[in-house]
């Protein structure tokens, strides 16, 4: 199944907390979905479900690791 880029945002950081969903679980208990850290608007999530919170699916500022530019030699620095 093939991921869109959305999926791999480079600007999305780790899991920094979890959102208790109510619409998600139907009365079956609770479902818990994940808010990420971004380097652009502060958290995102996988799912537009969650309030306040950027929703990568819909961002336009999504970048992958191809659009990130080519990493600068360091002066004085070896790569051995």
């Amino acid at each position: 199944m093939k991921r869109e880029p959305w999926q791999s945002c480079s600007h999305r950081g780790g899991s920094t907390r979890l959102y208790q969903c109510k619409a998600c679980c139907k009365g079956s208990g609770h479902y818990s979905l994940k808010v990420f850290a971004c380097q652009l608007h502060g958290e995102c999530a996988l799912s537009g479900k969650v309030p306040d919170v950027k929703f990568c699916g819909a961002c336009q500022d999504v970048a992958t690791a191809d659009d990130a530019p080519a990493p600068r030699a360091v002066e004085g620095m070896t790569s051995e």
